[in-house]
């Protein structure tokens, strides 16, 4: 007892009947209840949805998911759920449940340890947003350069002095405009940083 509730991970007990027996402090707190004890996997992970791995959406219900290991037939591992609290606050948790087998090799019951991976899984879509926005932003460069170097090519060739002011205008158009685009881009970073 006193090791679990030391724990940063939840770990709850289900009994044979399926229905939670114990549960430590940290998996209360995740799950957002005062003691979920009697309560099926059904009803403590009701607002749950199993986290699409590989892109694709899975059509199993945590309770689903969880069956074989409920049932003693197998361990489940490492699979994360969206959890949303009674209060409506969202977790990322990681979920691994095993059965509890007593000497002669009948079902105890089952251990399920949730670990909260909201965090991680805030910063890995921060992520994918910072490189899709930097991706963004080098495609936009390239092209202004691209424009600028057009209109420069032209100048250089030019004779004539209203076409040369009107790609000079051009350039220092341009130029401008990628001005206020890295501005822009370098403001919103200074954003991120601070904000985090």
């Amino acid at each position: 007892s006193t090791v679990l509730a030391n724990l940063s991970s939840g770990v709850l007990f289900f009994n044979t009947a399926g229905l939670v027996r114990q549960a430590n402090s940290a998996a209360r707190k995740l799950l957002g209840f005062a003691s979920p004890i009697g309560l099926s996997a059904n009803d403590v992970f009701r607002k749950a949805t199993i986290r699409p791995s590989g892109g694709s959406p899975s059509s199993l219900t945590v309770e689903q998911a969880l069956a074989p290991a409920l049932s003693g037939k197998s361990a489940v591992r490492g699979f994360l759920i969206n959890y949303v609290t009674h209060d409506g606050e969202t977790h990322v948790l990681e979920v691994a449940a095993s059965a509890v087998l007593a000497d002669d090799g009948t079902l105890l019951g089952t251990t399920l340890v949730l670990t909260d991976k909201t965090d991680i899984e805030r910063i890995r879509h921060d992520q994918r947003v910072q490189q899709e926005v930097s991706s963004e932003l080098a495609l936009e460069l390239r092209e202004s350069l691209a424009t600028i170097s057009g209109y420069a090519q032209q100048l250089a060739c030019s004779r004539d002095p209203d076409l040369a002011r009107q790609l000079a205008d051009n350039i220092a158009s341009e130029a401008a405009e990628l001005d206020r685009t890295i501005g822009s881009y370098l403001g919103g970073a200074r954003v991120v940083v601070a904000g985090s």
